[in-house]
């Protein structure tokens, strides 16, 4: 390769890439990007990936300082190049050609692209996007870079010319702005790009390329419904269905336990509204997996749906209340929801979630008590668990925790898996118990929910009811010995511990910095199990 006059550096993405071919196809300059296999079997356009030793730096234009500008204009005039504008091209060797063409089987491709490097350019319906068109039997091609969708074609993990050739092979694309964009519009495929209004100026140069960006030019407002019309897929006679499942609402919740005590009432919504759940960073994922929702979004990113019609934020709909506790945390959340949306909410009470997945790597026995000692307040838990497996020697145990734990060594009858497990994982460890014993925890819910025999040890001042009366196997279990005062003003204060509530002389026993409480301790190891074996 001889050394051009100029050349163009683009050290960044693959879109970025592609816009530079029409600059390089005219000028005659060479291209140095990540990926100059974009350009092979192009006959005008050469790429390396790197500056050759023999080559000038002062001959080099950097291209990364426009390619921010959302303009192909304004690339044009940096290389000092002013002809009309014209539309990037990428080329197939007839061997690709040959084997894209193969991949065709008649009935309508549809390709979707859900992800971008950058999270704010995230379309957020594509999670419903791709389950009407899978219900409707069109078969669809994930062009996620990472993830993979059950139900469609995962093209995920494969060389850039196998890339290309998959693009290639679809009939139409529904894409993000990002990169696979640009390919397949450079290839000629019909592609339907949901952006903001900054896509214009980088899409609108291409002959069979749209733009879908709301009236309000605010792309994450644009309904599902919507793209599913202008690109052909979704007739309007067919809408009124599909409407309900616009995100009209976007829940905030973050504590599992909270979140599956909502449940009945996020599944009621769900039939007349499309919810998304704003949660923890570990949660979102395996939310964002349930039917029931459009989709889940991590706490701190909320910003990526801004289509909903309603927020709620449930934080603080329980949170330090003192008449909190004095009834079941569901009907509250169905209250706040109640009064926010100006309707009366009805609750869903199949409480059982259909999970049928169960985990084998861990080589667990045939029958297993799940134990679970942490609770997100440690002023909760029980902390008789060793004890209660040292005096059940031939029971078998499953030790619980996201962090390792520590103090069950030593015992042949507990499988140790704290630190072990995501959050898939301890659904499908608990859905495979034949019980469980553990504190008022997000395990407890989990529990509640797979509808699988659990003992929940409690203390004296949350009535048990109050949290597991909607688990039918779920027993709340404490202590007969009264408190005699409640002080309400120092519960405001200490929600989580009540030992300084409590005057009937025992705050003296639960003070200190590693206290356990004194009313949890007195369930002992030997009715907790005479319980479980009661609802087995």
């Amino acid at each position: 390769m001889n050394q051009p006059n100029r050349y163009l550096l683009n050290p960044y993405y693959l879109g970025d890439s592609v816009m530079l071919e029409p600059i390089a196809r005219i000028s005659g300059r060479i291209i140095i990007c990540e990926t100059p296999q974009l350009f092979m079997h192009h006959d005008d356009v050469d790429a390396v990936d790197n500056l050759p030793a023999n080559w000038s730096k002062a001959d080099m234009i950097d291209m990364g300082s426009v390619l921010g500008g959302f303009n192909l204009t304004d690339l044009y005039s940096h290389a000092n190049i002013m002809p009309a504008l014209e539309a990037p091209e990428l080329f197939l060797s007839r061997t690709e050609r040959t084997r894209s063409e193969n991949r065709r089987n008649g009935g309508l491709r549809v390709g979707v692209a859900p992800r971008s490097r950058h999270a704010f350019k995230e379309y957020p319906h594509f999670g419903l996007l791709v389950k009407w068109l899978l219900k409707e039997g069109h078969p669809v091609y994930n062009f996620d870079l990472t993830e993979k969708v059950e139900g469609a074609v995962n093209v995920v993990g494969l060389p850039i010319r196998d890339l290309m050739t998959w693009l290639a092979s679809m009939d139409l694309l529904v894409s993000n702005d990002t990169g696979l964009a640009h390919i397949a519009s450079a290839l000629g495929v019909r592609t339907y790009v949901v952006g903001g209004e900054h896509c214009h100026g980088l899409y609108g140069v291409y002959d069979r390329t749209t733009v879908l960006v709301s009236s309000t030019g605010r792309f994450g407002q644009l309904s599902a419904e919507e793209v599913l019309v202008t690109t052909g897929l979704k007739r309007p006679a067919k809408l009124v269905k599909l409407l309900k499942r616009v995100v009209d609402i976007i829940v905030t919740r973050r504590a599992l336990g909270d979140i599956l005590l909502c449940y009945p009432v996020l599944k009621w919504l769900s039939a007349k509204y499309g919810i998304v759940l704003s949660t923890d960073e570990w949660l979102y994922r395996f939310m964002a997996k349930q039917e029931f929702l459009v989709s889940a979004v991590a706490y701190d990113r909320p910003h990526r749906y801004v289509a909903q019609k309603a927020a709620i934020n449930l934080e603080e709909t329980v949170d330090f209340i003192p008449v909190a506790d004095r009834k079941h945390r569901t009907l509250l959340f169905q209250e706040r929801i109640s009064r926010q949306l100006d309707e009366e909410v009805e609750l869903d009470h199949e409480y059982r979630w259909v999970y049928d997945n169960r985990i084998e790597r861990f080589g667990l026995p045939d029958e297993y008590i799940v134990l679970a000692p942490k609770s997100k307040s440690s002023l909760r838990e029980w902390n008789r668990e060793r004890e209660l497996a040292e005096k059940f020697p031939l029971t078998r145990f499953v030790l619980l925790h996201s962090e390792a734990l520590e103090g069950f060594s030593g015992l042949d009858n507990v499988t140790d898996l704290s630190g072990k497990t995501n959050i898939d994982d301890l659904f499908a460890v608990c859905n495979g118990s034949v019980g469980g014993i553990v504190p008022d925890s997000g395990i407890m819910h989990i529990m509640g929910v797979l509808n699988r025999p659990t003992v929940a040890v409690f203390g004296n001042v949350i009535p048990p009811e109050n949290r597991v009366s909607g688990y039918p196997r779920v027993m709340g279990l404490r202590t007969e010995v009264k408190i005699e005062k409640f002080d309400y003003g120092l519960y405001r204060q200490q929600p989580y511990c009540w030992h300084q509530c409590c005057y009937d002389g025992l705050t003296a026993v639960c003070s200190g910095t590693n206290h356990f409480r004194w009313c949890t301790q007195q369930v002992t190891p030997e009715t907790a199990m005479e319980v479980l074996d009661g609802i087995r």
